[in-house]
């Protein structure tokens, strides 16, 4: 036997009721439920969390959220600054001169892609260069790319740092 058990909280106060309306429902009943499962005593019990129907998934405990006025600055992201990318770039240099290219080359090639077009955006060419050849050349160029890298970022940070 399972038993369904649902603490009642002030988070969320209609959880109990929702949980007993879905569970009479008969023209779309429930045929998922996900939550925590234990097992103390011989007692199979179910705390749900979701509960869905064929139309619909019900969220137990989602808090209600207060109404907030919407915000009247941009919703964009913040661009990050070119400091943020050069530490970028100098962290999976790092990544790729301590492990190598063996079991991570895809996913490092794909980080320096999309490093690439961020560095071309804030202006850093060369750099964007160096990283998008790692795409299109073997191990031993890639090592010379890599050291390139590691010098155009030892070159830009004192730049940058007597800008800021």
């Amino acid at each position: 036997m399972l038993t369904l058990s649902l603490p009642a909280s002030a988070c969320s106060p209609f959880a109990v009721e929702r949980m007993a309306a879905l569970l009479q429902q008969t023209d779309d009943p429930v045929s998922l439920v996900s939550g925590f499962v234990s097992f103390v005593e011989g007692q199979l019990t179910l705390e749900p969390r979701v509960m869905m129907t064929k139309t619909r998934a019900w969220a137990l405990d989602a808090e209600t959220a207060p109404v907030a006025p919407l915000p009247s600055a941009s919703v964009l992201p913040v661009p990050p600054t070119a400091h943020q990318l050069l530490m970028r770039c100098q962290a999976l240099l790092i990544q790729l001169l301590h492990n190598g290219w063996r079991y991570q080359e895809q996913s490092a090639i794909g980080e320096a892609e999309l490093l690439a077009n961020d560095l071309t955006a804030v202006g850093f060419y060369r750099l964007a260069h160096v990283l998008g050849q790692f795409r299109n050349t073997e191990s031993e160029a890639r090592v010379e790319a890599m050291n390139n890298g590691v010098l155009l970022c030892e070159q830009l940070f004192p730049m940058l740092q007597q800008q800021g």
